[in-house]
């Protein structure tokens, strides 16, 4: 098979793939699904990772139809972060270099928020840092 026709194969694979994806999502009527694989039953599992939303769908007499849902429960270790969740620690790393702080790469996220936090004093800022710093240098130790 020469390079130009595995381009074909490939081509006409994916078209499959993406006309059967839209086809699954309009049965389920959930854009968000995804497939997962194939059902012991012939089918094929689709899931919306967001919102938990698992499918069964197999070939009925009119074409594929929903055979089950089921609603699993969303963990936060499964959840995407969102913008809603605050700074992220390179965020509060920046905002601390451009306070000036010393040692605030070895900071944890909750050391940093607490730091860059407009209220906080000069004295527990300080606190903050030889805490921080007693626990890198801990790890030096051989």
């Amino acid at each position: 098979m020469t390079a130009k026709e595995r381009k074909v194969v490939i081509a006409e694979k994916i078209k499959d793939e993406s006309a059967l994806r839209e086809e699954m999502q309009a049965v389920t009527a959930d854009p968000e699904a995804e497939y997962m694989g194939p059902a012991k039953s012939g089918g094929k599992w689709f899931r919306n990772h967001k919102t938990g939303a698992l499918y069964r769908v197999d070939k009925g007499e009119e074409g594929y139809e929903v055979k089950e849902t089921r609603k699993d429960e969303v963990t936060n270790v499964h959840k995407k972060r969102t913008r809603g969740d605050g700074p992220t620690r390179n965020e509060l790393m920046e905002t601390a270099k451009a306070k000036k702080i010393a040692n605030f790469r070895v900071m944890n996220k909750e050391e940093l928020a607490e730091v860059v936090k407009p209220g906080t004093v000069a004295s527990r800022i300080k606190e903050i840092q030889e805490t921080a710093v007693k626990r890198w240098k801990s790890g030096w130790k051989s």
